[in-house]
């Protein structure tokens, strides 16, 4: 017996084991989390509760501070009420509907603006929120839309964390897909050249206009928040907890992880950090049993089964009571004429002689409803966890978007080809029968939505479990620093580079300012050589050249002309010059300027014309050599001979170089030339003529 007894303990010891070893690792019992979310509504947190629910099952306890009550029965959830959504409507009374149809917008970070303020420095104020100061959390999960002014509460949590020497891992919930309103925190960033603005219905294929539109608008939005929205939430936790409490970056910047309430098959695909984990759908569940009530409506009349049903709900914050009375009777009336039945969310007794087809209710189980194989079509206001209980259900859309994210789901609905849009202002009769039989008899809607779902609903793991796996994950490393991109730490010119591109653009700058002044030099270098300009010399020497181009580079350019003084008359007369020549000499001296000026090329300046016999005075001459030379960006020197022989005796090292280059020698040369190029015939001699010359200089012609 004892023996027995000893094997069924060893037994049971190895069952116990093999059940401990099969348990999750790193598995902790009891732990504390805290989840905020002082400002939202039911739809918020339907979104994030099946997480908690499965925390607080597996053992942990949870505080959910939340503007829901009512929502979970689970005994580890502690729940504190936070605001009141409607009491913060009323305060600001905005009718949606009556502003759509004025063709008005919805501007909700002008509402929040004014009313949270106000809510929110009364939950700083309240004693179940002061007492979660002394308590020890080993998680902090924030539902981050429109919940800046909790920050400061946050903060204080994981800076004051009772006897815990570390602080605790934040993690931010985001019931949008996560856009840069926290990605900027975090080192993330979705480029608006392909990711819309959630205010905008662009899809991921912009034009170049649309891009235009995207940048301007995420960047304006941007600074809208960050000099408007952002100081008004500080200013409300600063104003209980000090002017020093830390901003709303500094605060996000410690996000350990983002769980972000989208998916790569509901909208456009993102570029997301490792700590940035898609866990979209994570609420969505298979159908449960409707309600008696609900099931007997949906099986009572003579309707076929083939005809199925319609579910019309607008959502937890858009009241379909508060429509005009004549929207009421236009939908009522729409409805009567279909062959299907029509749910209808309905949060009023105010509607009298309901048609039979009709069905209205305050409250309806949406994803029993849309899991029910009787189901045709939803007509939805487009909210993104209506949307992706859809698409997990598998059913076609007729969407009217209000404001929000709302148009831009409706536009990726549309476009992936199971939805019907409608603006509100433009909503008939005959145009809602229109769509709701071209949704219904229209099979490739169905078709598109049961594509969708099949793709959604192919993951490695469902997004709950995903959900958990990170959570667990953040907490059993201490935060999980090693996922945190250093990008978190950049400001907005290192994140781009924009002081590198700054760096580069002036070394280009200056690269190409060299370039420019060297080509410039060449090219008046090479302009002075092959322009009509006139060539003084021929290089004698390397040092020459080299001194040439460095007196031509500071534009000095000695011309030595002359206003030659010639020899007496009978000195010309004893060279054989004519009385001709005699009375055209200043002739002879103009043009001995001009060859002067190109001795070794023939060359007049232009405008200098002798084919019309015409005869130029000096100082035209000198004028036209003037111009001439003055396109050439030169500076010209006309001078006299004595001055020439003055400057070669020392006076001026410049003008001794072009003296000592030629042009004082070729001065003799061409006086030499032009008079025996002007000698005119002395004595006439026929061929065989032996007459004596009498000391004459013959002349053949």
């Amino acid at each position: 017996m004892q023996s027995f007894r000893n094997g069924v303990t060893v037994a049971l010891l190895l069952f116990l084991l093999l059940l401990g070893w099969t348990l999750p690792f790193g598995k902790v019992e009891g732990r504390n989390i805290l989840s905020v979310e002082f400002v939202g509504g039911k739809s918020h947190v339907i979104t994030y509760l099946p997480l908690l629910e499965e925390l607080a099952r597996r053992g942990d306890n949870v505080t959910l501070i939340s503007p829901s009550q009512g929502l979970t029965k689970e005994a580890n959830i502690h729940q504190i009420f936070s605001l009141d959504g409607d009491a913060i409507l009323k305060e600001n009374p905005v009718d949606p509907f009556a502003m759509l149809e004025r063709n008005e917008a919805i501007n909700l970070v002008s509402i929040l603006a004014r009313s949270v303020p106000k809510r929110c420095r009364e939950m700083y104020d309240r004693p179940e929120i002061e007492a979660l100061y002394e308590q020890d959390f080993d998680l902090v999960l924030l539902q981050y839309v429109y919940n800046e002014c909790a920050l400061g509460f946050v903060d204080k949590i994981l800076t004051k964390n009772g006897t815990k020497s570390t602080a605790p891992p934040l993690i931010v919930f985001s019931v949008l897909n996560a856009d840069y309103r926290i990605l900027n925190y975090v080192g993330g960033n979705h480029p608006s050249s392909f990711v819309s603005n959630p205010y905008l219905d662009f899809n991921d294929k912009m034009t170049f206009s649309q891009r235009l539109v995207n940048f301007g608008a995420n960047h304006l939005h941007e600074a809208v928040r960050r000099f408007y929205y952002l100081p008004a939430m500080e200013a409300v936790y600063k104003d209980k907890l000090g002017r020093d409490a830390p901003s709303v970056a500094e605060v996000l910047s410690k996000t350990a992880l983002v769980l972000s309430n989208g998916h790569f098959s509901t909208s456009p695909p993102r570029p997301n950090l490792p700590n940035v984990v898609e866990v979209g759908g994570m609420h969505s569940r298979k159908a449960k049993r409707l309600p008696k009530e609900i099931e007997n409506f949906l099986s009572s009349g003579n309707r076929t089964d083939d005809d199925g049903f319609i579910l019309f709900s607008l959502g937890t914050n858009l009241l379909s009571s508060a429509m005009s009375v004549q929207k009421k009777a236009m939908l009522l009336n729409v409805f009567s004429r279909l062959k299907q039945k029509v749910i209808w969310k309905y949060e009023s007794d105010d509607i009298e002689n309901v048609p039979k087809n009709v069905y209205l209710s305050k409250w309806i189980p949406q994803q029993d409803l849309l899991g029910h194989p009787k189901i045709r079509l939803f007509i939805t206001h487009c909210g993104a966890g209506g949307i992706e209980e859809a698409i997990f259900h598998g059913v076609p859309l007729i969407g009217i978007p209000f404001f929000g994210d709302q148009p831009l789901n409706a536009l990726t609905a549309e476009r992936q080809g199971f939805l019907v849009r409608l603006e509100w202002k433009d909503v008939t009769e005959e145009r809602l029968i229109e769509a709701i039989n071209e949704v219904i008899n229209n099979s490739k809607y169905r078709d598109n939505v049961k594509r969708l779902s099949t793709i959604f609903r192919d993951q490695i793991d469902n997004p709950l479990d995903r959900a958990l796996f990170w959570v667990e994950y953040v907490m059993r490393h201490n935060g999980a620093p090693h996922l945190r991109s250093a990008a978190r730490n950049l400001s907005l010119i290192q994140y781009h580079s924009l002081d590198v591109i700054a760096a580069y653009a002036v070394i280009i700058f200056a690269l190409f300012f060299l370039l420019f002044v060297i080509a410039k030099h060449s090219i008046s270098f090479v302009t002075y050589w092959t322009q009509r300009c006139p060539k003084m010399y021929k290089y004698k020497s390397t040092e020459q050249k080299i001194a040439d181009i460095l007196i031509s580079k500071f534009s000095i350019w000695a011309v030595f002309s002359n206003n030659l003084e010639w020899k007496s008359d009978s000195e010309s007369k004893s060279h054989g010059l004519s009385n001709s020549v005699e009375e055209n000499s200043n002739h002879v001296n103009e043009e001995k300027i001009l060859r002067l000026l190109n001795p070794r090329h023939a060359h007049e300046p232009n405008g200098v014309d002798y084919t019309n016999g015409t005869v130029y005075t000096v100082q035209q001459l000198q004028d036209f050599v003037g111009t001439e030379l003055g396109t050439c960006g030169k500076s010209v020197l006309i001078t006299k001979r004595e001055q020439i022989e003055m400057e070669n005796g020392g006076i001026s090292n410049l003008t001794r170089y072009y003296v000592s280059t030629g042009i004082y020698g070729r001065l003799e040369e061409e006086l030499v030339a032009w008079t025996i190029r002007n000698r005119v015939q002395v004595v006439g001699m026929t061929q065989g003529d032996t007459s004596s010359l009498g000391g004459g200089i013959v002349t053949l012609t």
